[in-house]
């Protein structure tokens, strides 16, 4: 007699490594597993063949490091894996090399076992659901900083902006901020909102990565600090950005100021042809400077382009010259008004101001217009007289306004005695 085991089934195999779906930049391991059907009463395992293509052009692998991929379907056989027991392991000097991988390109691993049945065994199909594809990606990603604009000046910082790129996909974009007016330890930190952290400091963004945002929910910022944004992104596959993205920028919240050196007393006469003063900002510094002039006090009779007081809403003229950093903290300017004034008016003259932050102000300057002399007038001693001893001079003076509007008044009377 004799006992035999009638066996139609092929064994089932599958790739464990890489795992299905996975992002890598190192290939030092491809494996799986393998069981004989039926496993109650299996024969025993007689080899593993393997396939993987490339599924950006359906070329295969020749199992030759450093040989060019084939065009036609390639079947790695025996002598190309290690079988055990119930796994296989494929080995390591036939796996390609890095240089024999194309970052960015995903390539699909197929297995089939065969048994050893008399016969010529039961050999398993290709293309099971058990396969394996992966992503080869040795390309670092990138990000960069869209808001804010390095270089520049800020008068609100609500939240940060910025992009990120990979060859397949990012899995995290992380950031660090430092206040570079502080010494060391100067960087953020989100959990107490200020800059006490040792550098770098790394904190993750929001929304994709593609497109990742950071919010603050409170302003952490100090008047004229400069500060350093980095950005960083690790992807998939565990590479790392190479090289830092940043942005840096000045906070300032404090709009520009001016001063009128020609009518700090509140009076102009008819010898000051030009308004004379002075702008200041600091630190993004003046970006516009304008000036208009009202009859109205403001609340209308605006000087126009057509010289006249006439329009309901200010119209601004440029400065005649403006000289910026005259000294480290002032500009100056001037402005040659380019219409007669009418004696005894009040008028205002207003100052618009904004900075490179965008910070902006209007300066309201009110002053009369004085072009009438004053008089002055002696009452003793009289004209033509003679006196001995002591001598009293006295008189009087008054300054002559328009009727119905102001005057400067006398500031000083001055006498002059001539020996004759």
């Amino acid at each position: 007699s004799a006992t035999f085991v009638f066996d139609s089934s092929a064994p089932v195999s599958g790739v464990a490594l890489p795992q299905t779906g996975a992002v890598i930049n190192t290939l030092t391991a491809l494996s799986g597993t393998i069981a004989d059907q039926p496993l109650a009463n299996p024969s025993s395992l007689a080899d593993l063949s393997l396939r993987m293509k490339r599924l950006s052009d359906n070329k295969y692998w020749p199992g030759t490091q450093g040989a060019p991929w084939n065009a036609g379907v390639t079947t790695l056989g025996a002598g190309y894996a290690d079988l055990f027991l119930s796994s296989w392991s494929f080995i390591a000097s036939h796996l390609p090399l890095p240089s024999d991988l194309n970052s960015g390109t995903s390539y699909y691993v197929t297995v089939a076992g065969s048994d050893g049945a008399l016969g010529g065994g039961n050999t398993e199909a290709f293309d099971s659901p058990r396969g394996s594809t992966f992503t080869w990606d040795v390309t670092s990603p990138q990000t960069s900083v869209v808001h804010p604009l390095s270089g520049g000046y800020r008068n609100a910082v609500s939240s940060f902006g910025g992009t990120g790129y990979d060859y397949v996909v990012i899995s995290t974009v992380q950031l660090s901020l430092r206040d570079a007016a502080l010494p060391a330890p100067n960087c953020y930190d989100p959990a107490a909102n200020n800059f006490t952290a040792a550098c770098p400091n790394w904190f993750g963004s929001y929304g994709s990565t593609r497109d990742w945002t950071f919010s603050f929910a409170a302003t952490p910022f100090t008047q004229a600090h400069f500060y350093i944004l980095s950005s960083s992104a690790q992807d998939k596959a565990g590479n790392w950005q190479s090289a830092l993205s940043s942005a840096g920028f000045t906070y300032d919240v404090q709009a520009p100021t001016a001063a009128v050196a020609t009518i700090a007393s509140g009076f102009l006469n008819p010898t000051q042809l030009a308004f004379v003063g002075t702008s200041t900002d600091a630190p993004a510094g003046i970006n516009s400077f304008r000036l208009a002039l009202s009859s109205g006090g403001a609340l209308g009779n605006w000087l126009n382009g057509g010289n006249a007081f006439t329009d309901a809403a200010p119209f601004f003229f440029a400065a005649s010259n403006y000289t910026p950093g005259v000294s480290p903290a002032h500009d100056a300017w001037d402005w040659t008004y380019p219409v007669a004034l009418s004696d005894g008016q009040s008028y205002v003259l207003r100052v618009q101001l904004a900075d490179r932050a965008l910070n902006a102000r209007n300066q309201d300057f009110t002053f009369l217009y004085d072009a009438t002399p004053p008089v002055a007038s002696i009452a003793a001693p009289a004209n033509v007289s003679y006196l001995k001893g002591t001598i009293t001079i006295s008189g009087g003076s008054s300054d002559p306004a328009p009727a119905g509007l102001g005057a400067s008044q006398v500031s000083t009377v001055s006498i002059s005695i001539r020996n004759q």
